[in-house]
């Protein structure tokens, strides 16, 4: 197999693999700059929490996720499937499927290190019990999502082999299935610390500032 480097255009071949490339790797160190200075901010004043330690773990998914999207890159990820040789393709799908459960895992503890912050600055007994519920929920979907994407065909390896009789879900549908249960959880971690800023003692402009601050922090 030809080693396809960081995904550039060679001997007039299409290749947009760079793109990804150059785009997972500013990602990732601006991801972990931001968490190094989140930890040392916070453990100069205290020790570090709980949503601190899954911020960590995201990280730690994160670079899993990098890497293999850049091995893939390697292989030829970002090519046309007919410029590709077989041994090659199988490796691409190989690499993109390994990839997938990073990702999942980074998405899933993201919005867990979201409600675990809410949880140390809101402690109403109502608003702790909705946390936990949509934490559960989070947690349960997010475990699914991975074992589903690495289940998904029967036996495994037909998941980038394409040449075994293996028994396969329907990705497309599983795809469109796990994205609309990210949007609603989503939707779900956003709205919990709504009410408890609202029912804060303070005018309406810090009330906004407060929760665009809640929202950048989710996001």
């Amino acid at each position: 197999m030809v080693d396809r480097g960081m995904g550039h255009s060679t001997d007039g071949v299409d290749n947009q693999g760079w793109k990804l490339y150059i785009t997972s790797l500013v990602m990732i160190i601006a991801a972990g700059l931001f968490v190094i200075a989140r930890c040392l901010a916070r453990f100069t004043i205290h020790k570090l929490g709980s949503d601190d330690i899954a911020i960590v773990a995201s990280l730690v998914s994160s670079i899993l996720l990098s890497t293999y999207i850049q091995l893939a890159i390697h292989n030829g990820y970002g090519m046309h499937k007919h410029d590709l040789e077989k041994p090659e393709l199988r490796m691409v799908l190989k690499m993109f499927f390994i990839a997938q459960t990073p990702y999942k895992a980074t998405v899933c503890l993201n919005k867990v290190a979201a409600i675990l912050l809410y949880l140390r600055l809101f402690v109403t007994r109502s608003f702790r019990v909705w946390a936990y519920i949509v934490m559960g929920i989070v947690v349960g979907y997010g475990i699914g999502g991975i074992g589903a994407t690495i289940w998904q065909c029967v036996p495994i390896a037909g998941a980038w082999d394409k040449s075994i009789n293996a028994t396969c879900i329907d990705s497309n549908k599983f795809w469109v299935a796990y994205a609309t249960l990210n949007v609603v959880t989503d939707v779900m971690v956003l709205a919990l610390p709504i009410l408890p800023i609202v029912k804060l003692q303070t005018n309406v402009r810090e009330k906004i500032l407060l929760g665009g601050i809640f929202l950048l922090g989710s996001l």
